[in-house]
């Protein structure tokens, strides 16, 4: 059981760091012209936010790939006292 929620925590841990790669690209106007930039006052404010909440997440991220290996080792020990 602790295997398949490790497995369950990694997958949520995986889409939590993608979870404003989309918006971090529109953001980034990768390949734009100038004239189809996105600008105005708040723009480079805007993507410090984007790049702070990313790095936010990210950590929530590999917190949760710390449990989900916690689990699985806890998971490995139980089945190493049950022989």
């Amino acid at each position: 059981m602790a295997k398949d929620e490790a497995e369950q925590l990694r997958t949520l841990a995986s889409d939590i760091r993608n979870l404003l790669d989309s918006t971090a690209k529109i953001a980034a106007d990768e390949g734009k012209s100038a004239d189809q930039r996105w600008q105005g006052p708040y723009a480079t404010q805007v993507r410090g936010e984007i790049t702070t909440r990313k790095g936010r997440l990210r950590t929530i991220a590999d917190e949760l790939d710390k449990e989900a290996t916690h689990r699985k080792n806890k998971e490995k020990g139980k089945g190493a006292d049950a022989d």
